[in-house]
C-alpha cells in the first residue's frame, strides 16, 4: 500500500502546480492524460535518481523508504511542471501540409 501512494500521490501536486502555473483549468479528460504522463515521467526519472545517484539497487518500501520517495518524488514532480509549463508557454510548434499535385 505505501508504494501505491508514493507512487501515484505525487503526480496529483503536479498537475494541480501545472494547473496553476499555466493559469488555465484543465478539462477532466486532460487532466487524467497528464496525470498518467506525470506518472509515468516522475517515476522513471525518481528510479533513475535512486538507481544511479544513490546507487539503491531495490527497494524496499518501508515506512521511512516510502517518505523519501515520495519526497523525492514530489519535488521531482514540480520541477517537471515548470518545465513543461515554460516549455508549453514559450515553445511553439507550426505544422503545415502543403498537397503537391501533378
Amino acid at each position: 500500500m505505501n508504494q501505491f501512494l508514493a507512487m501515484l500521490l505525487p503526480a496529483i501536486l503536479a498537475v494541480y502546480s501545472h494547473e496553476k502555473l499555466i493559469k488555465k483549468e484543465i478539462i477532466i479528460k486532460e487532466w487524467i492524460i497528464k496525470y498518467f504522463i506525470f506518472i509515468l515521467l516522475i517515476n522513471i526519472i525518481n528510479y533513475f535518481v535512486l538507481i544511479y545517484l544513490f546507487k539503491k539497487p531495490y527497494f524496499i518500501f518501508t515506512n521511512v523508504f516510502t517518505l523519501k520517495y515520495a519526497a523525492l518524488a514530489i519535488i521531482i514532480g514540480i520541477i517537471l511542471s515548470i518545465i513543461i509549463s515554460f516549455i508549453e508557454k514559450n515553445i511553439e510548434i507550426d505544422l503545415r501540409v502543403e498537397k503537391n499535385e501533378k
